[in-house]
């Protein structure tokens, strides 16, 4: 081709060879796979944090400091307002990861409960939003599996 590809024919066979029989993963669409699944089961599990705790008293002191920077873009004006807003969003995020932090561990301990109820052969999915979070639950069912 004008390209500089070389398209008559097959080269590189035994790197194509060495690639195919390395493993191969077959994708099957969500209408293929669908009436092999159960029916979805959502549950939104309250997990309680000791009062005392430190990621407890962490997220009070984030709670704290948003509700200030909150109060004070109200009477702010121009850039002041806008970096008080972006402050404000920052803390917000910052917020939401000591959340899922916190909740971690009882997290974890709900899994495990939910796994040793389950019968051979049944899952159970988990999402998170953080990484830290998902490394943090891996870690720990790793360790509980071992």
């Amino acid at each position: 081709s004008g390209f500089g590809w070389d398209v008559s024919g097959a080269s590189n066979l035994e790197e194509l060879h060495e690639k195919v029989l390395a493993g191969v993963m077959i994708r099957r669409r969500k209408a293929e796979v669908l009436t092999e699944l159960p029916r979805k089961r959502r549950q939104r599990v309250a997990l309680e944090l000791e009062p005392k705790s430190s990621s407890a008293l962490a997220l009070a002191a984030l709670a704290t400091e948003r509700r200030k920077v909150g109060l004070d873009a109200q009477t702010l004006e121009g850039q002041a307002m806008w970096d008080s807003h972006f402050a404000h969003r920052q803390l917000m995020t910052e917020s939401w990861q000591t959340t899922g932090l916190a909740k971690l561990e009882p997290a974890c301990a709900f899994i495990r409960e939910t796994l040793e109820g389950c019968g051979e052969g049944e899952k159970l999915l988990v999402f998170a939003h953080h990484k830290t979070v998902l490394d943090g639950l891996e870690e720990a069912l790793v360790r509980a599996k071992a």
